[in-house]
Parts: C-alpha cells; sequence; structure tokens
C-alpha cells in the first residue's frame, strides 16, 4: 500500500474547513479544486504500511 497520508489529512479535514468558511461552495468541483491546490503546496508523505499511517499520526 503506498499512500499519500496528506492526502488522507485533507480529505478527513477538509469538510469541516468548509463548513466553517460562508463563502466557500460546498460541491465537489470546489472540493477538488482545494484538495488540488492544498497537495500542490503541501510536502508530500508517503506511507506503505498501517505501521506508517500510525507513525505519522
Amino acid at each position: 500500500m503506498l499512500k499519500n497520508h496528506m492526502e488522507v489529512l485533507i480529505e478527513n479535514h477538509l469538510p469541516s474547513l468548509i463548513k466553517e468558511t460562508s463563502h466557500v461552495r460546498n460541491c465537489e468541483k470546489c472540493q477538488n479544486d482545494i484538495q488540488a491546490i492544498a497537495l500542490n503546496n503541501l510536502k508530500p508523505m508517503y506511507i506503505m504500511s498501517d505501521k506508517g499511517m500510525i507513525y505519522t499520526k
């Protein structure tokens, strides 16, 4: 399993951040745009196992 842990973090936290921000639309396209911008600006944090997932938390 190879996964960018930053992607997981964004997927988990984005819905609550959008709810807190009234001027952001909650459509799928807008969410995908925000995720893409965030991932392009954050350093990747790749993990290869569930053990790696626990370590990064």
